[in-house]
């Protein structure tokens, strides 16, 4: 039910990054990070609402998501590659 939503608007918002619907992307994105989540789909909503933003030219805003999530897992390779192209 309710649990599930918020991986349901993630994997949405990764969908919608595909078919260059940046809007759509940030929009389910930003759905998920409005609810409480396990920090694992945190993770992937910050940066998948990084990359639309990044995409509208938001790019202030992408930063600071980006950061976020790059804090989180410093570890992740596309995490790492988009904070240095927001940098």
């Amino acid at each position: 039910g309710r649990e599930l939503l918020p991986s349901l608007w993630c994997n949405r918002a990764l969908a919608h990054l595909h078919l260059e619907a940046w809007e759509a992307a940030e929009a389910d994105a930003s759905a998920v990070l409005a609810g409480s989540c396990e920090e694992k789909l945190r993770v992937k909503a910050l940066y998948r609402r990084a990359l639309a933003l990044e995409a509208l030219q938001r790019l202030e805003e992408a930063e600071v998501d980006i950061n976020l999530a790059l804090k989180a897992a410093p570890s992740n390779a596309g995490i790492a590659e988009a904070a240095r192209r927001l940098r």
